[in-house]
């Protein structure tokens, strides 16, 4: 993610809700949330650390 080099540590990503180091290097953003379980099947010890939808 990009992040602002000058802001907080805290600082959160606004369309996303997580702060850096909240999550790994690589991420998935599915557009489809329901592609997610999917996405997980394929991958060892995946977990889900943020679930939001635009409303």
């Amino acid at each position: 993610m990009a992040f602002d080099k000058h802001a907080s540590p805290d600082t959160k990503q606004y369309h996303i809700q997580v702060a850096r180091g909240e999550v790994g290097r690589y991420v998935f953003l599915p557009g489809d949330p329901f592609r997610t379980d999917l996405i997980a099947s394929f991958l060892e010890d995946a977990k889900l650390r943020q679930y939001r939808t635009e409303k």
